[in-house]
């Protein structure tokens, strides 16, 4: 073991932190295979539908309050009368591309 910076103690801790003990035998392995086929390509295909069900649950509602008219709100929210009506109209062009990119 070589220790550079010389605090022998440090080092022992870091290794000792770093050793897995690892059982020799395939206990948990085989516990929890028989509870979940590993090689389910299923699996994998749960988390992505999950995931895009709740990224569309949060943008389509979004969407369609940008698509409604942000003007009264951003008005207000002490925003100017141009700046408002320029930010509602950028947002409604842009809300074909949220939902084009989200999907």
């Amino acid at each position: 073991e070589v220790v550079i910076g010389g605090d022998v103690s440090l080092a022992d801790e870091t290794s000792a932190l770093i050793t897995t003990s690892v059982p020799e035998d395939d206990t948990l392995v085989s516990e929890h295979s028989e509870h979940f086929d590993t090689d389910s390509p299923i699996l994998p295909l749960v988390f992505l539908y999950r995931g895009i069900f709740i990224q569309l649950a949060f943008v389509l509602p979004v969407g369609a309050f940008w698509l409604s008219g942000i003007k009264p709100t951003l008005l207000f929210l002490g925003q100017g009368e141009e700046l408002s009506t320029m930010t509602e109209s950028y947002l409604r062009i842009l809300t074909f591309g949220l939902w084009g990119y989200s999907i």
